[in-house]
């Protein structure tokens, strides 16, 4: 029972996981900031910037600007994700489909994939939230909270939860493929008798002597 109560509390977490990374790639709230001067707010996403004025939004993609390294570095962060993203529901639907046989190779290939999404979303977040750390202390604009960044690192932290009960779930299972109740029954090797076989053997010439 505690094994089929943490394998749902595993699967909860990784898709808790997935929802959050999800929510965090597809909105524009990475690093939002509003400028004094000409009262501009920008919105960053992972594939664009949005930049409104007086509730008028406009959309541009990072592809267009005339940044080269800036639109590489982005490239690189949105397939990081991206594939953070997607490694992370492919986890959810391998749980599912474990939870009808469950096996502990297949919880060991879910906590492989699972730690390449988690390094591919760590390795996108810090090189997005530490940028915006730094720009913010020197710079005069007023910066807003970052909820796309947020939600990835509370994402990074239900899925560093659920890894760690995913390997303690894999472990238990190892433990009880070794310590089967099979083990525990007496094997016989080439047919050799017991001793209680050899008594009545032995018995039984005696009283064939006599």
């Amino acid at each position: 029972m505690a094994s089929i109560s943490m394998a749902t509390v595993v699967l909860l977490l990784f898709c808790l996981t997935f929802a959050l990374w999800f929510i965090a790639l597809v909105t524009p709230g990475w690093a939002v900031f509003k400028s004094d001067s000409t009262e501009n707010e920008y919105q960053m996403s992972i594939f664009y910037l949005r930049v409104c004025n007086y509730g008028e939004c406009e959309v541009h993609p990072y592809k267009l600007t005339v940044n080269t390294f800036f639109n590489a570095f982005m490239y690189e962060t949105q397939v990081e994700t991206f594939l953070a993203t997607v490694a992370s529901g492919i986890c959810c639907i391998e749980l599912m489909r474990n939870s009808e046989n469950p096996t502990s190779t297949k919880v060991l290939i879910v906590a492989f994939i699972f730690l390449f999404a988690e390094i591919m979303e760590c390795i996108a977040a810090i090189k997005l939230i530490a940028p915006s750390i730094v720009f913010a202390g020197l710079s005069s604009m007023s910066f807003k909270t970052p909820y796309s960044a947020i939600l990835a690192a509370v994402g990074i932290l239900t899925g560093v939860s659920g890894w760690v009960m995913n390997f303690v779930q894999y472990n238990r299972m190892r433990n009880r493929v070794t310590q089967s109740p099979t083990s525990d029954q007496p094997i016989s090797l080439n047919n050799e008798p017991t001793r209680g076989n050899d008594v009545i053997s032995a018995n039984g010439s005696k009283s064939d002597q006599v």
